[in-house]
């Protein structure tokens, strides 16, 4: 509408150029592509006038969203605007792996992403289909930086289960239980665990967080096909 590209400008108009190269680094977007393209510079601001257009109280998103809507915030206080509530959460890498951790933080590329299906386990995932991807995971034996099945554990599987469960036979070294990350991390580091007993534990684990989900949206298959419209790109 008018008045969403209105806010845009008004956006614009409230913040420097640097500003906005600042806020460009989210989905992928480096400071530096300004340079190339100009149209990557609306970006932000139409990112911040997303938030207003809906006049909304709280904007959620990964730590890649800060800097869009920070340059928000400071468009508020100019503007005279709702000044809304922000919050971050870690972003997941990728199963697929990057193999550098400076990209990853940088500009998203090694995040999770719904345009590779392998990257990511996904809301309404079968067993099987999470089983599937994880034993696909880049799990690097005895490293734990850039390792995204340990990063799945500390990030998501600890939190909400406060422990990690493998099951493995006695000549591998017989089932055992971690009860906080840095005891699971060292025995990965130190060769204890190896990396295929890992992703089945961690499976095993996803699978039964997301189990509530899933039976969620069997009981809402009307719900079921938003969430894979979103995954799918469709409005």
């Amino acid at each position: 509408s008018a008045d969403y590209w209105q806010k845009v400008l008004r956006v614009s108009k409230a913040s420097s150029v640097s500003r906005i190269k600042r806020a460009m680094t989210v989905m992928g977007r480096k400071e530096d592509e300004a340079d190339v393209d100009a149209s990557k510079l609306i970006y932000p601001a139409m990112q911040a006038a997303d938030i207003f257009h809906q006049g909304l109280d709280l904007a959620l998103g990964g730590m890649d969203q800060r800097h869009a809507h920070m340059l928000a915030r400071d468009a508020a206080d100019k503007l005279g605007w709702k000044k809304f509530v922000a919050i971050h959460t870690p972003l997941l890498m990728s199963l697929q792996g990057t193999g550098r951790m400076d990209v990853a933080v940088a500009d998203g590329e090694g995040k999770m992403s719904k345009s590779k299906p392998d990257s990511c386990v996904f809301l309404h995932d079968s067993p099987k289909e999470i089983s599937d991807k994880l034993s696909k995971a880049y799990c690097p034996a005895k490293e734990s930086k850039g390792n995204p099945v340990l990063d799945h554990c500390r990030l998501i599987v600890f939190p909400i289960c406060g422990k990690l469960e493998i099951t493995r036979p006695e000549k591998f070294g017989g089932n055992a239980t971690f009860a906080d990350y840095p005891l699971l991390e060292s025995a990965f580091i130190e060769g204890k665990v190896h990396p295929m007993d890992l992703k089945k534990a961690v499976a095993s684990a996803l699978s039964d967080i997301l189990a509530p989900t899933r039976v969620y949206l069997e009981k809402h298959p009307e719900n079921l096909e938003k969430v894979k419209g979103i995954v799918e790109g469709k409005k």
